[in-house]
């Protein structure tokens, strides 16, 4: 059926479409179809990915990736390795100047010493790296106390002092054996001390450039007979197997291994564009790149650099030139940094709350863009990172799992550069010319097309008839070009102003064109959006919009509207 409004060029009255049985001889435009599309049609067909978001007016396709890397590895002792320290002593004279197989009264006796145990992992010299204290998570030692195998004496107390406090409370913590049997000599005793705080002392020893620290120990002790010999000796061993740290204080470097990293992401915009097609080439203008560096644990003044970008093809293999599998934007002018920051640091440590700082690079740094090119299209990106300390002094502080996170996001807006294309299709709406044969009443016949185009970009348009079967209708009507220019775009390419409106594009329509529409089963249009030498800056309120009419003359009597 066809429902229309006829516009009558004489000046007698409107047809009423509600009059079926008419009987004209006037030339009148009747609609015959009309199409409309925008960016947000246009990106639909474009991409088939979910990295497409909208901001504001404007559309961007983004990508979200992260890196982690940490600063500085400390280890204050290695697993599998072990730090002892002890001291043996002579015995008092009162002891030592008793006779061989001693029998008498019980003779009591002390000992003290201050006995230095190293951490060969604790640097205490020079003016790059120095621990000065810790907070130690968990340690595990063990002492043993030794003795001729002839003496029989038995320890009323062992006291072993060290010079650490609470975590929490900051007290004093002593390690106090009450007692110590005889035959608990040679036995190793176990301890687990946690959750303490220490103070790193440099070692005595001016040849051994490593720190620990010193401890007390107090043995009151009864010698109650037996054998000594010449030379015999009691004393003890502290041995620690375990000694992990939450967090150390002091000045620090950055491991050259560990403060680089290479942050990975997959971002399959080209290879999604067109779905895989080649219906155009979009060659984008703008790339941004947003970095958030989150600092967790790191208190120290640091220097956080993005060395460079890289982009290649997940598909290429090494059979491939280097040169052309990958493209660069570099962030570095030869051995100058060009582009680095000072990345904001916590001021205590296990808030759990990372230290921010944000960056945002564009084509000025690095030159972005330079990776988006038509004849080379990646899927693939890396980033590489390095991180140093700044050229700030004075102490910080590294807890164990101190790192950085880097959180990456990509984002390409839709802002097109010069020789960018896209062939879009769909169908006209409501095209159905009924089944009356209009060529037995119309004499001459024009197609009219009128054109609003509200899009930053230059439309070529053209039409194709299909059968009911989907097949193309050969068609002189499908070998003519309409070319619409770009209305008016400011500075940055957003449309600036009015559509351009063309409404003069009249195509005379044989009787042959005029029975291949009434034979149509529906009409596709193609249109080609391409940037003439101008940016553009697609907005989601820009549109583009074509009508169809059939303008006629000639004589019909009966009823328009068919069955």
């Amino acid at each position: 059926m066809l429902g229309v409004v006829l516009f009558a060029s004489s000046c007698q009255d409107d047809i009423s479409t509600t009059n079926t049985n008419i009987d004209y001889r006037l030339a009148v435009g009747l609609p015959i179809g009309e199409a409309t599309f925008g960016i947000a049609n246009l990106l639909e067909k474009v991409y088939s990915g979910d990295n497409l978001e909208q901001e504001g007016d404007h559309y961007n396709f983004v990508m979200d990736s992260e890196g982690e890397f940490s600063f500085r590895d400390i280890k204050l002792l290695k697993e599998g390795v072990t730090v002892s320290a002890g001291e043996d002593f002579d015995f008092p004279a009162e002891v030592s100047s008793l006779p061989s197989n001693y029998s008498g009264p019980s003779i009591p006796f002390k000992v003290e010493s201050s006995t230095f145990i190293e951490f060969p992992n604790i640097s205490t010299t020079g003016n790059q790296e120095k621990i000065d204290s810790a907070a130690i998570e968990k340690s595990t030692l063990f002492i043993r106390l030794n003795k001729p195998d002839g003496a029989k004496i038995k320890v009323n107390s062992f006291k072993i002092k060290f010079p650490i406090k609470d975590y929490e409370t900051r007290e004093p913590i002593v390690l106090e054996t009450s007692s110590v049997e005889n035959d608990l000599f040679g036995t190793d005793c176990y301890f687990d001390i946690n959750d303490f705080f220490v103070v790193i002392e440099k070692n005595p020893d001016p040849t051994k450039k490593v720190g620990g620290f010193t401890f007390d120990v107090e043995i009151d002790a009864v010698f109650e007979g037996g054998t000594i010999n010449s030379g015999d000796k009691i004393g003890y061993d502290v041995t620690y197997t375990i000694f992990d740290h939450k967090v150390v204080y002091g000045t620090f470097t950055a491991d050259a291994n560990l403060a680089k990293t290479r942050a990975a992401m997959s971002f399959n915009l080209l290879r999604d564009l067109n779905n895989g097609k080649s219906e155009g080439a979009l060659l984008f203008e703008e790339v941004r790149l947003f970095l958030t560096l989150k600092n967790y644990d790191i208190g120290v003044d640091l220097k956080a650099t993005l060395d460079s970008m890289r982009g290649f093809r997940r598909d290429d293999t090494e059979a491939i030139p280097y040169k052309d599998r990958y493209r660069f934007a570099m962030f570095q002018n030869g051995t100058s940094k060009k582009y680095s920051l000072n990345a904001e640091r916590p001021e205590v440590p296990f808030t759990g709350i990372p230290a921010q700082t944000v960056i945002k690079l564009d084509n000025d740094q690095g030159r972005l863009s330079d990776i988006f090119q038509p004849e080379f299209q990646p899927d693939m990106f890396d980033f590489f990172f390095a991180v140093d300390i700044s050229n700030a002094t004075g102490s910080g502080f590294l807890t164990k799992d101190a790192k950085i996170e880097c959180d990456i996001k990509l984002e390409v807006p839709v802002n097109l550069r010069s020789g960018s294309y896209y062939v879009y299709t769909d169908t006209i709406k409501g095209f159905n010319l009924g089944e009356t044969d209009l060529t037995t009443y119309i004499d001459e016949a024009e197609l009219g097309l009128m054109f609003t185009n509200g899009m930053p970009m230059c439309v070529d348009f053209s039409l194709c008839l299909h059968d009911s079967l989907g097949n193309i209708i050969n068609s002189d009507l499908n070998k003519e070009l309409f070319e619409i220019e770009s209305p008016e775009r400011n500075n940055i390419g957003e449309v600036d102003g009015e559509p351009v409106v063309s409404e003069n594009f009249r195509i005379p329509i044989s009787s042959t064109i005029l029975k291949q529409l009434q034979e149509a089963a529906y009409i596709t249009y193609s249109a080609k959006v391409k940037t003439d030498d101008e940016s553009t800056y697609f907005k989601d309120s820009d549109t583009f919009a074509v009508k169809l009419k059939l303008f006629a003359k000639g004589g019909y009597a009966g009823d328009i509207l068919g069955e």
